[in-house]
């Protein structure tokens, strides 16, 4: 990668590596065992060391590995280190996953679950709230009402490209109070396509299903929005990397507090980039004409 003249713009586009000055609850390192991660039906779960496989682990040395086994809609879900917290000032949820699939598609659904004990006060608050996709249901058939009293979901549904490492994000922040101080499990389901099974991520078993396998590391919730946006940005590089190969940076211009230049791709595909000093530990990144706010107080 060519110069950037000192303003530190290279290093940012790597990705997550330099990374905000965040609180973090750390739900999958993986660096000693499984994190309370777990599964159901024929799927297999396995740690995998960097030596082994380099594109799946983002921090330290190893990371999760998730073989379908065949399964149509597999899942894994932690309830060991997500019960009993509260998630009120840590309300971004992200996570890092790598696919490796045999399959002619070009991209997987990945659907998060976030398992809760608030109960609704009234119809009000029965309705979706807008940090996530599936709103106020109950949880039926997980075992785990908790005596009767119901367990209710928040999903988010994202596309992941295969055969790319990607970072997912969810905001939860607004969410209430109440369901974030009650967490119970986080879930973790996929399948491959536009068409969701038509049974859910219980162990189901299917002669249609994937074989390959995805991989997930340095699964966290965090307190800085600016995170999300640096996500955002990551998953961005990664995908004109995917699609152009190899890049260099050249300034063209610089201004008061920021330059602006292009990413020069091995294809010749040239992308215009701007960086710009905003203050007060915040920086904002222009890629193709998307903004990414980076930095803590842009709330």
């Amino acid at each position: 990668m060519k110069s950037v003249a000192g303003l530190g713009l290279a290093p940012a586009f790597s990705g997550l590596t330099s990374a905000e000055n965040t609180e973090s609850l750390v739900l999958g390192e993986f660096e000693n065992g499984l994190d309370g991660w777990t599964t159901n039906g024929g799927v297999k779960l396995s740690r995998v060391s960097e030596s082994e496989q380099s594109r799946a682990v983002e921090n330290g040395e190893y990371a999760l590995e998730v073989d379908p086994a065949g399964d149509t809609y597999p899942v894994i879900e932690n309830k060991s280190r997500v019960e009993g917290n509260n998630f009120v000032e840590q309300p971004y949820l992200i996570g890092r996953v790598v696919t490796s699939l045999s399959t002619e598609q070009t991209d997987l659904t990945l659907r998060l679950r976030y398992h809760h004990g608030a109960t609704p006060a009234s119809g009000k608050d029965n309705k979706k709230d807008k940090g996530g996709n599936g709103g106020n249901k109950k949880d039926k058939g997980n075992g785990n009402s908790g005596g009767g009293k119901p367990v209710r979901v928040e999903e988010k549904t994202l596309d992941v490209p295969l055969g790319a490492r990607s970072t997912f994000a969810w905001d939860l922040s607004d969410l209430s109070d109440e369901k974030l101080r009650k967490p119970k499990r986080l879930e973790i389901a996929w399948y491959v396509g536009d068409d969701e099974p038509d049974r859910g991520p219980r162990g189901r078993q299917s002669d249609r299903g994937t074989s390959g396998t995805v991989y997930f590391d340095t699964i966290r919730m965090t307190d800085t929005r600016g995170t999300l946006d640096r996500v955002a940005l990551s998953n961005q590089i990664d995908g004109l990397l995917a699609q152009h190969g190899d890049y260099a940076y050249e300034t063209r211009e610089f201004f008061d507090g920021g330059e602006r230049g292009v990413f020069e791709f091995a294809d010749g595909t040239e992308v215009p980039v701007e960086w710009e000093d905003v203050g007060a530990d915040k920086e904002k990144y222009t890629v193709d004409g998307t903004v990414y706010r980076l930095g803590g107080g842009w709330e």
